[in-house]
């Protein structure tokens, strides 16, 4: 039998910019079923803020925004937008925070994207460890180390579960990132009688986010499932795996 556990761990994100993030994720989730087009103007800006820093951010927002405007008075949606967009990076005070929001506001926006199909039998985490039947998956390398995935979902009833990693970029996904989920797939495949996806989230091709994961020396097999902004919303990995 197998027993899986999650603990989360915070990195010491504060409560404000928790909150931005939820935020944000949530009103995306919720227009995505009618309108992908602030999606996709948001994974944009989440592209392309790599180096933007706390004196220009406000500056580089205005042309995304602009975008958006499908009437010349905006509606609700579009003032709720520019406004939650403005809060999240509100929160950054230093030039590195930028970078920090990017990658743990992909965290949130998958587990509002999961949440949605989400069953009380399932427990689900976001930023955790892994525990195996009281094996913590963790790897060490000369320089660094891992021990936990973005987000996480498990359903001991149903024996079945998924894992996902994501990245604002596929470049950014590390060797130590490809040793972790492979750690993670050699404990899974111990058991047989469990269903399970390693998820792979960028947003970018699909391709391209392959490449770099295989490149980093991840294998890319039937238990993965890439994840980008086009089908996060539409496939519902709950049913995958159950």
């Amino acid at each position: 039998m197998i027993y899986v556990r999650f603990t989360p761990s915070d990195y010491g994100r504060t409560v404000k910019a928790r909150s931005a993030a939820e935020s944000m994720a949530k009103f995306l989730c919720r227009t995505a079923t009618k309108d992908m087009r602030y999606v996709k103007n948001f994974c944009s800006i989440m592209r392309n803020s790599y180096n933007w820093d706390i004196e220009n951010y406000l500056a580089n927002l205005e042309p995304f925004f602009e975008l958006i405007y499908i009437r010349k008075a905006k509606d609700n949606d579009e003032k709720q937008y520019i406004q939650l967009v403005k809060n999240l990076y509100g929160t950054c005070k230093i030039d590195s925070d930028i970078n920090i929001m990017r990658g743990f506001m992909m965290e949130y926006l998958i587990w509002q994207a999961c949440q949605k199909n989400r069953s009380r039998n399932w427990s689900m985490n976001m930023g955790c460890t892994v525990t195996i039947n009281d094996r913590l998956v963790h790897i060490e390398l000369q320089n660094e180390s891992k021990k936990t995935v973005d987000v996480a979902a498990w359903c001991q009833m149903g024996l079945c579960g998924f894992f996902i990693e994501s990245k604002s970029h596929p470049k950014y996904f590390q060797n130590k990132d490809a040793k972790y989920l492979e750690a993670l797939r050699t404990e899974l495949t111990k058991y047989t009688d469990i269903t399970y996806k390693i998820c792979l989230f960028s947003l970018d091709a699909n391709g391209l986010l392959e490449k770099y994961a295989e490149q980093e020396g991840y294998s890319i097999q039937d238990d993965t499932l890439i994840l980008n902004e086009n089908n996060l919303f539409s496939v519902n990995i709950f049913s995958l795996v159950s």
